[in-house]
């Protein structure tokens, strides 16, 4: 567990990751549509995220029409169809691209900054 040595060797949910990472120093922008299990998971996070002491670490925002899936960081991006549930990860087929490619990050790093700068 090169992310947290201190985690048992069993699910890590992506609570857990995104405040782990926040602990690190990472600013979080989370992008989400209107979808019911986005506010539980919200709640999830900002309350890992308050017993972290890094509340102020992460930037929330909904949109009505987005659909849009990733992870972006400055080195990587993780895109496709699936959704970061347990049933996206676990029940539906599903497919995921990663790319470490420069030309591929810049890109996905433009089109997500265009739903922080409208």
């Amino acid at each position: 567990m090169a992310l947290n040595p201190e985690w048992p060797r069993t699910d890590i949910h992506l609570v857990e990751v995104l405040a782990s990472l926040a602990t690190r120093g990472a600013r979080l922008h989370l992008h989400v549509g209107t979808d019911d299990h986005n506010r539980y998971f919200e709640s999830s996070l900002k309350e890992a995220l308050a017993d972290a002491g890094v509340s102020g670490q992460c930037l929330w925002k909904v949109h009505r029409h987005l659909h849009t899936k990733g992870i972006l960081t400055d080195q990587i991006l993780v895109s496709g169809s699936m959704n970061f549930t347990r049933n996206g990860i676990r029940l539906l087929d599903e497919s995921v691209d990663i790319s470490f490619a420069p030309e591929s990050v810049g890109e996905a790093r433009a089109h997500f900054d265009s739903y922080e700068h409208p």
